[in-house]
C-alpha cells in the first residue's frame, strides 16, 4: 500500500512544505530577543546571499535549459534559511530548539527533493524511491518456468533485467530491461513485433520503466487486446548514467552498431522475436528521442517506425545544438559523418516510404517543441506517415513521456502489424 503512495501528487509533498517552513520558523528565538536578532540581522542575509549566488551560479551551467524552475531556488534558498538560522543562533539555542534547528535542515532538504521531483517526475512514487522497479518483475531463471507454466493465462506480462552483448559492438553496457506480453507466455510459437526504447542522459534503461510507466501502459494495452501487446526491450545506449554516447559510433563506444545489430540480433535469438523492419519500432524520451528518429533514418532496413519525445534536433554535445563541439567530440572532427547523422539533413536527401514517425512533446518545453516543428514537416516530405502532439502545459518530465508512450503505443502497434490501427490517433494529428 505504501509503494504506490504517489510523489507527484496528492498532499504529500505540500505537507513536506508546510512541515519544513514550521521548523524553520521553529528554529527562530522569538522569546530571547539578541538571539531574535542576530538570527534575523546575520543569518536570513547570508541566506539570501547564498541563494542568489547559486541561482546565477546554476544559470550560468545552463540550469534553464534542464527545465529547473525558479521555485527549486526557492526550495534551496529554504535549505540555506534553515541552515543560516540555526549555525547563527547555535550557541544560544538550548537543547530543544538545537533539536528543531537539525529537524529543519532535514525537513528543508526533503521538500527541495519533493518539489525537484515535482518538476521531473522521476520517481513517482515511494516504492520508486526505495527501488522497486517495474509492476512485475522476475529473473531469467524464472522467466521460462513461467512461460511452460502458461503465466500468460493470468494476463499477466513481466519484466525481466538481462545482460544484452555487445558481441558485435563490444560496447560494454549496462543492464537491460525486457518487457514480455502475456501473449509470449501463453502462446511460445508466436513471433511479437518489438519497440526498442532508449532513454535520456543523465539516466539509463530502468528510466522506463521505474519512472516511465512503460510495463504498466503495455500491460494496459495487453489487457484490452486479449494479451496481445509488442515486446518492450529497454537497452542501455550510453554505459554509464551520465556518459553522452548519441546513440552513435565514436571514442565513447560503438552505441550505434550495438543498438542496431547487438540488441536485436539478442532479443530475436533470445526471446523468439520477429525479424525484419516491418516488425522492429524505436522510440525515446529526451536524448532517447533525437536517437531514435536518428536511427530509423540512418536504418530503415532494421526499423519501420520510430517514436520521438521530447528528442531535440539531432545528435549534439551539451543541452543546444553545438555543431563544432558535437563535430569534434563524437565524430573526430568529421564534418561529413555529423551531417550524416542530422535527422533534417537525411530528410530533406532521402525518401523514407512506408515508414512511420510520431513526434509528442510538452508545450512548455521550448527547444523539442522547435525541433519537433522543424523536424515532423520534414518527415512528411519525405514519405514518411507522421503524427505530432503537444501535451498542453508539460514540460521535460517524465509524466510528458508516460503520457506520449501510451498516446503512440496503439499507434505503434498497428504500424508493427500486431493490432489494427486505431480509427483514432488523438490527440496527435497524423499527415
Amino acid at each position: 500500500m505504501l509503494e504506490s503512495l504517489p510523489l507527484v501528487s496528492g498532499p504529500l509533498p505540500a505537507l513536506a512544505l508546510a512541515a519544513a517552513i514550521g521548523a524553520v520558523l521553529g528554529t527562530l528565538a522569538w522569546r530571547r530577543r539578541t538571539v531574535l536578532r542576530r538570527q534575523l540581522l546575520i543569518g536570513v542575509p547570508i541566506a539570501l546571499g547564498a541563494t542568489a549566488a547559486l541561482a546565477l551560479v546554476a544559470s550560468g551551467l545552463g540550469a534553464a535549459s534542464l527545465g529547473i524552475p525558479p521555485s527549486c531556488y526557492a526550495g534551496a534558498g529554504l535549505i540555506l534559511l534553515a541552515l543560516a538560522l540555526g549555525v547563527v543562533g547555535w550557541r544560544r539555542l538550548g537543547a530543544g530548539q538545537r533539536a528543531v534547528a537539525v529537524i529543519a535542515v532535514v525537513l528543508t532538504t526533503l521538500s527541495a527533493g519533493l518539489q525537484l521531483n515535482l518538476q521531473f517526475q522521476y520517481l513517482p512514487t515511494v516504492g520508486a524511491l526505495f527501488g522497486v522497479d517495474s509492476q512485475h518483475e522476475t529473473t531469467e531463471r524464472a522467466l521460462d518456468k513461467l512461460r511452460g507454466a502458461g503465466a500468460g493465462d493470468a494476463g499477466l506480462g513481466y519484466t525481466v533485467q538481462i545482460a544484452i552483448p555487445g558481441t558485435t559492438s563490444k560496447f560494454r553496457a549496462r543492464d537491460a530491461y525486457v518487457w514480455l506480453p502475456p501473449e509470449w507466455f501463453s502462446h511460445p510459437a508466436v513471433k511479437l513485433p518489438v519497440i526498442e526504447m532508449l532513454a535520456g542522459v543523465p539516466g539509463g534503461p530502468v528510466d522506463w520503466t521505474r519512472s516511465g510507466a512503460a510495463d504498466q501502459t503495455a500491460q494496459a494495452f495487453a489487457g484490452a487486446h486479449g494479451g496481445v501487446a509488442p515486446i518492450l526491450v529497454m537497452p542501455d545506449a550510453t554505459g554509464a548514467e551520465t556518459v553522452d554516447t548519441e546513440c552513435v559510433n565514436s571514442a565513447l563506444g560503438n552505441a550505434e552498431t550495438y543498438l542496431t545489430a547487438d540488441v536485436p540480433e539478442f532479443v530475436e535469438k533470445r526471446f523468439g522475436a520477429a525479424a525484419g523492419a516491418a516488425s522492429w519500432a524505436v522510440a525515446g524520451l529526451s536524448a532517447g528521442g533525437a536517437c531514435a528518429i536518428m536511427l530509423a533514418l540512418r536504418h530503415p532496413d532494421r526499423y519501420s517506425a520510430f517514436a520521438d519525445y521530447s528528442g531535440l534536433e539531432g545528435p549534439t554535445v551539451g543541452d543546444t545544438m553545438e555543431p563544432a563541439q558535437t563535430t569534434q567530440q563524437l565524430f573526430g572532427g568529421s564534418t561529413a559523418e555529423y551531417d550524416a547523422h542530422q535527422p533534417a539533413m537525411l530528410l530533406r536527401e532521402g525518401s523514407f516510404p512506408g515508414m512511420g514517425g510520431w513526434f509528442e512533446t510538452g508545450a512548455a518545453d521550448p527547444g523539442p517543441l522547435a525541433a519537433q516543428r522543424e523536424l515532423a514537416p520534414l518527415a512528411s516530405s519525405a514519405g514518411i506517415s507522421t503524427c505530432t502532439a503537444v501535451i498542453p502545459n508539460a514540460g521535460h518530465s517524465f509524466g510528458t513521456w508516460t503520457e506520449a508512450f501510451r498516446d503512440s503505443l496503439p499507434w505503434l502497434a498497428g504500424r508493427l502489424r500486431l493490432t489494427a490501427e486505431p480509427s483514432s490517433t488523438a490527440p496527435a494529428m497524423c499527415a
